[in-house]
């Protein structure tokens, strides 16, 4: 079963990711032919099951013309985040988007997949399930450390 994250900076509240995704961002922070492919692959299984697609300006397209949208954007429209890459992409992405708590999926380009486990071979059959609401959660917390009561970092569990 696919794997969701989800991070909080409030603390763990279990069973509260949406099952009904409507709005979903893509991102990598890679640019290559490969995250090209499969960008284009999710966006295609994405707007044929109705889904309304924004993708990162961070991702490099196979049609340059074609609209993306800004880190804002995403963070206020999508209520689900496909990563595209390995875990250090993941972990990227948290930094970004896992503050307002949007589940983040990975799909694995990299060479442990720890924290993005779809293959691509197994992309369109594991995305359907996510979108059906079969998949696992894992929430974690994101800690932060201030010096001088003055905001110094975050780090991710």
């Amino acid at each position: 079963m696919p794997l969701l994250i989800q991070y909080s900076s409030t603390g763990l509240k279990l069973g509260i990711m949406n099952k009904s995704f409507r709005s979903i961002g893509i991102y990598s922070s890679k640019k290559n032919k490969r995250i090209k492919l499969i960008c284009a692959q999710v966006q295609e299984i994405l707007v044929n099951l109705g889904k309304k697609v924004y993708i990162s300006n961070d991702v490099n397209l196979l049609n340059p013309k074609q609209k993306t949208y800004s880190d804002k954007t995403l963070i206020s429209k999508a209520d689900l985040l496909i990563s595209i890459g390995g875990d250090g992409t993941l972990l990227s992405a948290a930094r970004k988007f896992g503050v307002k708590e949007i589940p983040i999926l990975g799909i694995n380009l990299g060479n442990l997949g720890f924290l993005t486990d779809i293959p691509p071979e197994d992309l369109t059959t594991l995305l359907r399930e996510v979108l059906e609401g079969k998949y696992s959660e894992d929430q974690r917390i994101f800690l932060t450390s201030k010096i001088n009561n003055k905001f110094f970092s975050i780090a991710l569990n």
